[in-house]
């Protein structure tokens, strides 16, 4: 018979396995929304429900790592920089600082 903390040590092993696991499975999910990916609830659906097929499961993450993503306005990007501008007037950013931030606002 196995003692009380080894038995508590397979809860915690198996229990840890699980999590890992899920971590993996949803993957594809992630991505899509690190992404901020358009279809991002259907590629959770799909994930969540064919995704035990190795085949689908890469297919999904094949979509979820697609450019299919929201793009900001050019309006409110125009906006983010005049603030970026107003930063560095200020001396809050330095002019290394508001160009890389100028930089990512301009590629997203």
């Amino acid at each position: 018979m196995m003692s009380e903390s080894a038995v508590n040590a397979v809860i915690a092993y198996r229990f840890l396995k699980i999590i890992i696991l899920l971590f993996l499975y949803f993957i594809p999910f992630c991505i899509a929304i690190d992404k901020k990916h358009k279809d991002v609830l259907t590629i959770f659906i799909i994930n969540l429900s064919m995704g035990w097929t190795i085949i689908v499961w890469f297919l999904v993450l094949a979509w979820a790592c697609n450019g299919n993503t929201y793009k900001k306005p050019v309006a409110e990007k125009a906006d983010e920089i005049k603030k970026l501008a107003e930063l560095k007037e200020k001396g809050a950013l330095t002019e290394e600082e508001f160009n890389t931030q100028k930089n990512q606002i301009l590629n997203s």
